[in-house]
């Protein structure tokens, strides 16, 4: 995608030298409300009020907040106490009236979770290692192969998020050794999955067309689907880690150090979240992003459910299964050890 962008700012820049001009666009634009929620099962919901502005307006990028807007939420038609907790199944229609900014509504089913579970699951201790220096450090390499298991809801067009963490079971405290504010150096032990070997998984990359794929798209870490290969049925997903690694420091050796968890997390969601999680695909690594940056192709409108075309209103549930790593981990350490 670098080599792309390279030759065609070469060729735009050749085919465009000596025609620039001095240009004050004067566009008539009235800024609108602007509505951000993201809903979840049994959770309070959480409404961001915005409004737009244009972009030589400096002082609405600092500040574009609305003061004076009136918010209503409804669920399945009825008006909601400020109190109300979604459930799965409840369709959602959030409205906001301005004085200044003017009206805003969106509306959002909320999914059901999906019914997924693991089916099979493999691993492979690839290195085990012991380094000498103070604190003692070890640690091991592994590939782990997940069969996940999913059951797709008849009848309708369903949308999934997948994503995967880890933690460390230690004297009742649950740690999360995936967490971008988890230091190595926080705690003792320290499991990392790695990153989701994604061409194992076609419906990963279902959304790179053939153009896309030949000049070399990839998912990057982007893991949205849609059920379109297997509506209504039965699907077993098959992930692959390849470079999982755990480490401890410990001269101890406290066994309940190896007490690790591996978490698949599958969540059922809105349209509207799949067709955000699409547009920012195809904004950020796919072809027509690139094209329209270079001036090859029209500029790709952001994408809003709601109805002044600003903002975005979702939804998810979640689902997650776990396996635990502590007899894996702890008897290639101790096989190693001498």
């Amino acid at each position: 995608m670098d080599i792309l962008k390279y030759i065609f700012g070469a060729l735009c820049a050749a085919l465009l030298t000596g025609c620039y001009e001095t240009f004050d666009p004067r566009i008539v634009s009235k800024p609108v409300l602007c509505l951000n929620s993201v809903i979840i099962p049994g959770a309070p919901i959480d409404i961001e009020v915005t409004h737009t502005w244009f972009y030589t307006d400096t002082a609405a990028e600092r500040n574009h907040s609305v003061t004076d807007a009136v918010i209503a939420v409804y669920a399945n038609g009825s008006l909601c106490p400020n109190d109300y907790l979604p459930q799965e199944g409840d369709v959602i229609r959030i409205t906001a009236n301005s004085q200044k900014y003017g009206y805003a509504e969106a509306e959002v089913t909320v999914p059901y979770a999906p019914q997924i579970g693991i089916s099979d699951f493999k691993y492979e201790v690839v290195r085990v290692y012991k380094y000498e220096e103070k604190p003692m450090d070890e640690g091991l390499n592994m590939r782990l192969r997940v069969a996940l298991s999913l059951k797709d809801r008849p009848g309708e067009e369903n949308y999934y998020f997948l994503n995967y963490d880890s933690h460390i079971n230690y004297n009742d405290e649950s740690i999360n050794s995936c967490s971008r504010h988890f230091s190595r150096y926080d705690f003792p032990a320290y499991f990392n999955p790695g990153n989701l070997t994604y061409e194992f998984e076609p419906v990963l990359s279902e959304h790179i067309g053939v153009f896309e794929s030949a000049m070399g798209a990839e998912v990057w870490g982007t893991l949205f689907f849609s059920d379109r290969q297997f509506e209504g049925k039965s699907y077993t997903l098959d992930l692959h880690f390849n470079n999982a690694s755990y480490r401890v420091d410990s001269p101890e050796y406290d066994p309940e150090f190896y007490n690790t968890e591996l978490f698949i997390n599958l969540a059922s969601t809105s349209q509207s979240l799949y067709r955000w999680n699409l547009y920012q695909w195809h904004r950020n690594e796919g072809t027509l992003g690139d094209l329209g940056d270079l001036g090859f192709a029209e500029s790709m409108w952001g994408y809003s459910n709601v109805s002044t075309g600003a903002g975005i209103v979702a939804a998810y549930s979640m689902a997650s299964v776990s396996i635990n790593l502590r007899e894996i981990i702890q008897s290639a350490m101790e096989h190693y050890r001498p």
